[in-house]
């Protein structure tokens, strides 16, 4: 093909991009109508007062439409350029007020007829609307009154009960008709003006016929203090299934746990799936198993896992409210074993009246008992069912708590913990919070039996069905309690609870701020909540606000929240999630108006006097996607991993999230990133290894201008197309383990869906959408590489894994489009799931190191230390260092000369500024 004309395509396409992005950017257009300067029906008179020349109708029409050509007014407006226009018009209201306050405009543009009433907006009710003030924005409604003048917005004028409104020019056609209707004798209109969408107006700059003020470019959003890892691009949980995540600390794998919605990745084929992904930490390979797809989609059906003594993995589900089974499958270490299924009805004696929800699998070793608690009988009451070779098969054990009189929906929430050798613990409620005033209590099973926190018995056989109520058991949280002062707190509800070694139990909850009535179901209240930790001191339970957790997650539950978590090893750290900032709240003082954003964010929250006060650092910032149900699993008190998912939460049966998480070694430094760019210099075709030639071809790769390195690897950027899996060769300095990512581009503007398919082999290759990917921060790579493109366009990465290698070595990184609508299983579409790949980055892993010592002379002498670190906004563990010294390695007597030193990024140092005569020899550790 002709060079030129190539790139005459992509100049186009580039221009195609720019107005698909609807990013604001760009001259602000605006054009002023005097009202008198149309062609006037008969039925429309101007007039002029104190030198303002307008129109009016000459009689009052109380039609939809104007009814007759009459009462129309005819214009010709030609505008600066295309684009998207509010309508903005002046006008004075007569002295009848509410019967001089109405006219009619097209509803775009064009002729319109006049009897037709869809052909027309009505504006109405503009006797108490509109601004007048130089200085006011005029904005949708505006509250001025009669007889005088003022500007209204009347695209997003809400008083008439009309949906918003705008104008659209198309490119090559500036000249636009426009008509108005008149309506209501008394209302004079002086003139329009046509305002660029999106910008904002004052009554001046209206006056003026522009310009206007721009709004705001995007910022960078999707921030994430530390490395993102997606462990699966479809899928959510609920809270009532534990662990939903396990680790193998043997094997050293982790298994997640959720359940995938036809409204995400892949359609309606994965909807309902029950998946189990297996990681390997070691290389954060990935397999994705599907469980089951008896169910349809619904959270509630989220496996629960358990790793067994022999090391097979144990996976346990039930529908929610579907039938009267549990089912569970063994992993053997190469495959999930045949689904097998528990029914209660059979083996609960009498017979199961209610239908079986939720699983939460438990190995007390000294009783060489598994155990599986669901909710069931009873009014949905907790039971269990027992195995004594680690889930191979099952029998009915018992029942925890009996229902209450009244109890609605269900017999009592339950949050379980267990510690794999003699005791289960639990947090529960009375009731679902929307029958019952809940409040929350502790207790714990072992041996046989259940007690209350303080170790008194409440039943001595909990293998009968002759139970307590949940009430029997201690009060942690009352329903009612007032905190902070001017907050009373209703109809609790359980997130997470953890006991530790210590004798240590702590607990995470929520409840309504001020509003003790019921909604129903499906609700229709919307109360604010609060978040609450709870801590027992040996002796009593005390409680710590935390901060609000914000309205309910979906119209139906007034009281789905974002949630928290504990650290299982620590039970000064916790997470939460929600839209405000805990930051922002004083103990003690009644938290009102607190700083809040569009989504929810996961928040760290760390004590150091046993949760009386937390300090609080974000682990995700400004993200466009809520992030919500944090879960730590037990892993070990150097090793963390934190999971959660990230998307849109439309219901427990439609949602569009991912899972994903942060995995972390205490021992483990990662190094800043190197960045290569993919060029078709080391970019070839992943099937046959041809070298990667770009075109304006359909199917195949564009190189397109821009990004880092000039050039961007795109597809599907306008239309649908499939491009070929290629694969970018890495050169990786030397040996060494390291992780890796692929970078490619997104967008905020609204539909955006961005992605980009990516893996270190062809069979590994995940979905990576911009929603559930971290964007790339300044300071992560040792080059300045350009993160956005005017503020339209950022960067983003996705994690594809980690690589050993023995000596300097060449990586290939597999990167592929998807074009797929999301929710579609095959539906192909082009721009709004474009793939823009701009290069591969990769980061040393290393441990703590001293990277430099030596003497140094000046003012203050002494010996400098300097050592690898890693900046303290990128790890979920603390980054303080201690510098000691031994003058003698047979033995050594090491004496800390130095605490408390923050890092200072990716490298920290130090100057012993008292070094002892003779040798020394240095360490650092963490703190």
């Amino acid at each position: 093909m002709d060079e030129r004309l190539t790139e005459q395509i992509q100049v186009r396409v580039l221009a195609a991009l720019i107005l698909a992005c609807s990013c604001g950017v760009g001259r602000c257009a605006s054009v002023k109508v005097e009202a008198e300067s149309g062609v006037r029906g008969a039925g429309v008179a101007v007039g002029t007062t104190d030198g303002i020349t307008y129109i009016y109708p000459l009689t009052t029409n109380t039609q939809y439409a104007p009814m007759t050509p009459d009462r129309v007014v005819t214009y010709s407006v030609t505008f600066p350029e295309p684009g998207t226009y509010d309508l903005y018009a002046r006008v004075r209201v007569g002295p009848l007020a509410w019967s001089n306050d109405s006219f009619l405009f097209g509803n775009g543009f064009g002729t319109k007829s006049a009897t037709n009433a869809a052909h027309w907006v009505l504006a109405n009710n503009l006797a108490s609307a509109g601004y007048t003030n130089a200085t006011d924005v005029v904005g949708d409604d505006g509250v001025v009154g009669v007889l005088t003048w003022k500007w209204v917005n009347v695209s997003e004028f809400t008083n008439s009960g009309g949906a918003r409104i705008t104008f659209t020019v198309p490119e090559g056609q500036l000249t636009q008709t426009f008509q108005v209707g008149t309506r209501e004798y008394g209302l004079w209109i002086d003139a329009f003006v046509f305002g660029t969408s999106d910008y904002t107006f004052t009554v001046a700059e209206l006056d003026a016929g522009g310009p206007g003020t721009p709004p705001p470019p995007p910022r960078p959003r999707d921030f994430v203090n530390g490395n993102l890892v997606q462990f699966n691009d479809n899928g959510a949980w609920c809270w009532y299934q534990d662990e939903r995540a396990v680790v193998d600390a043997i094997a050293e794998k982790l298994v997640v746990g959720s359940v995938a919605s036809g409204a995400g990745v892949g359609g309606s084929p994965r909807n309902g799936a029950i998946e189990a992904v297996i990681c390997d930490l070691r290389t954060r390979v990935l397999q994705r198993w599907v469980l089951s797809t008896r169910f349809g989609c619904d959270d509630h059906n989220a496996p629960a896992f358990l790793v067994r003594p022999d090391g097979k993995y144990l996976a346990i589900y039930a529908g929610h409210n579907n039938d009267m089974f549990s089912y569970w499958r063994v992993f053997d270490g190469s495959s999930w074993l045949p689904e097998q299924g528990f029914d209660w009805n059979a083996q609960i004696p009498g017979g199961c009246v209610n239908t079986v929800t939720y699983s939460n699998p438990y190995l007390l070793a000294a009783e060489n008992r598994t155990y599986n608690f669901a909710r069931c009988d009873d009014y949905r009451s907790p039971h269990f069912m027992v195995s004594t070779n680690y889930g191979d098969s099952w029998v009915f054990g018992g029942q925890l708590v009996t229902a209450l009189t009244n109890v609605g929906y269900n017999s009592g929430y339950f949050r379980y913990c267990g510690n794999g050798v003699d005791r289960i613990d639990f947090i529960c409620t009375e009731a679902h919070p929307r029958d019952v005033l809940t409040s929350i209590y502790h207790g714990y099973i072992s041996n046989g039996m259940s007690f209350r926190t303080d170790g008194t018995v409440v039943d001595a056989n909990i293998f009968d069905q002759v139970c307590p109520v949940a009430a029997n058991f201690q009060l942690v949280f009352s329903n009612g309690t007032v905190m902070p002062p001017g907050m009373t707190n209703y109809r609790c509800w359980n997130s997470d609870v953890q006991r530790y070694p210590d004798g240590t139990i702590a607990c995470i909850i929520h409840a309504r701020i001020n509003q003790f009535a019921s909604g129903g179901y499906p609700d229709t209240v919307d109360p604010n909540h609060s978040f609450f930790y709870c801590r027992y001191d040996g002796t009593n339970w005390r409680a710590t606000y935390l901060c609000q957790a914000g309205h309910k997650l979906y119209a139906d539950e007034a009281d789905y929240v974002g949630l928290g978590c504990l650290d299982p090893h620590d039970p000064n750290t916790i997470y939460i999630s929600t839209r405000y900032d805990p930051r922002a709240v004083v103990p003690g003082v009644t938290d009102t108006n607190p700083p809040y954003t569009p989504c929810r964010e996961i928040w760290k929250g760390v004590t150091t006097n046993g949760g009386l006060t937390f300090s609080w650092t974000p682990v995700t910032m400004d993200s466009v996607r809520d992030n919500c149900r944090p879960h730590m699993p037990v892993w070990d008190p150097s090793r963390k991993v934190l999971l959660w998912w990230r998307g849109k939460y439309n219901s427990a049966h439609n949602y569009d999230a991912a899972v994903v998480g942060i995995v972390e070694s205490r021992n483990e430094i990662i190094g800043p990133m190197s960045y290569v760019d993919a060029t078709t210099n080391n970019t070839y075709i992943a099937a046959t290894g041809a070298p990667l030639v770009t075109g304006p071809s359909a199917g195949q790769w564009h190189e397109r201008q821009g990004g880092n390195g000039g050039s961007i690897l795109a597809s599907a950027d306008v239309v649908a197309e499939n491009a070929p899996v290629i694969k970018t060769a890495v050169q990786l300095p030397g040996p060494g383990t390291y992780d890796l990512w692929v970078n490619f581009w997104g967008t905020h503007s609204a539909n955006a869906d961005w992605r980009v398919m990516a893996g270190l082999s062809t069979n590994q290759m995940q979905i990576f959408r911009q929603m559930a990917c971290r964007i790339v921060q300044p300071g992560d790579h040792l080059m300045n590489l350009v993160l956005t493109n005017n503020q339209t366009n950022f960067l983003y990465q996705a994690y594809v894994g980690r690589v050993t290698v023995s000596n300097a070595a060449t990586v290939d990184v597999f990167v592929d489009d998807y074009p797929v609508q999301t929710g579609t299983a095959s539906t192909q579409v082009g721009n709004i799931a474009r793939t823009w790949y701009d290069g591969i980055s990769y980061a040393r892993v290393d441990t703590l190191r001293i990277l430099e010592a030596g003497f140094v002379a000046g003012p203050t002498p002494g010996v400098l230390l300097k050592w690898n670190s890693m900046p303290a906004d990128r790890t979920l563990f603390g980054q303080s260092y201690a510098v000691q010294r031994t003058e003698s390695l047979a033995p050594p007597n090491w004496i800390t000369i130095a605490s408390n030193i923050p890092s200072a990024g990716y490298t920290t140092s130090f100057v012993d500024t008292n070094p002892p005569v003779a040798a020394a020899f240095y360490r650092v550790v963490r703190q």
